[in-house]
């Protein structure tokens, strides 16, 4: 049995991969229309800027628990000068506050550097399926926007399906 039909072959993940980092694209590591593998590396965005910031992020958080250090040594002292009655209670509360403004001062420091840290791996971008890819979108050495410069397609053909019609007057045939 033969119908004569039109139809299209679609694939069941289509990716079209962007920036999520702006920087200056560095390279592609796969050629157009190449096979890849989920999790091989696409494409390389410089990395210098956020390794700089992922740096000052730990400066930062070292500096604060330092600070933090000293806080909580600052408020033993105070809570032993306290109960000897050599200091008021206004000291005492100050060294609390101090102490607690630290706390805070680390934990902030420690978003930064996982902020950082993250910025730093959207640099390298990987395959989020197996699949072929498509043209080049940008080419390397461009800057790219954040979540907005598109830079390759990457299509699942394996499997794959084709959609079509036919008539109702054929189903039946079919059937």
């Amino acid at each position: 049995l033969t119908i004569g039909t039109f139809g299209n072959v679609v694939t069941i993940a289509d990716v079209t991969l962007q920036a999520q980092v702006e920087g200056t694209l560095l390279r592609y590591a796969v050629e157009e229309g190449a096979m890849v593998k989920k999790g091989d590396l696409i494409a390389q965005i410089d990395p210098a800027p956020y390794q700089a910031a992922l740096q000052e992020a730990q400066g930062n958080l070292d500096s604060a628990k330092a600070q933090l250090a000293n806080a909580q040594v600052t408020l033993q002292r105070q809570q032993e000068l306290y109960k000897t009655k050599t200091i008021d209670l206004a000291d005492l509360q100050t060294a609390e506050a101090n102490q607690l403004q630290a706390q805070g001062a680390v934990l902030t420091a420690e978003g930064q550097l996982a902020d950082a840290q993250i910025n730093l791996g959207y640099c390298t971008i990987s395959s989020p399926i197996d699949g072929k890819t498509g043209i080049y979108l940008v080419d390397a050495g461009n800057l790219v926007a954040a979540n907005t410069t598109k830079l390759i397609n990457i299509q699942m053909i394996d499997p794959i399906y084709v959609e079509f019609t036919i008539s109702e007057n054929d189903f039946d045939k079919v059937r």
